[in-house]
């Protein structure tokens, strides 16, 4: 699997060559799009055990100017992606 980013002045989009099967392969291709979106901040991949037991991918992003590090999990985005939406319309 490869991955291409197209920019152009208002906008960035994400091609992969070769489908992205895994959770690994695809928690890594966002993570590198944010990445390069939002190069001043703290991009990280961890696991997070939730109240029930449940263990989900988090994202988190890091800004060291705000007091904020919003976590995103990118599970449902993986079944999103797995059911047919492509990656930059994962929402």
């Amino acid at each position: 699997m490869s991955e291409h980013i197209h920019s152009n002045s208002s906008d960035s989009y994400i091609f992969t060559i070769g489908e992205l099967s895994t959770m690994k392969g695809f928690s890594t291709v966002v993570k590198r799009a944010i990445e390069r979106a939002y190069p001043y901040c703290n991009i990280s991949l961890a696991p997070h055990m939730k109240n029930n037991g449940l263990t989900l991918l988090g994202l988190t992003i890091t800004d060291m100017k705000y007091n904020l590090a919003p976590t995103f999990y990118l599970d449902s985005y993986f079944q999103d992606y797995k059911q047919g939406r492509s990656l930059a319309r994962v929402e």
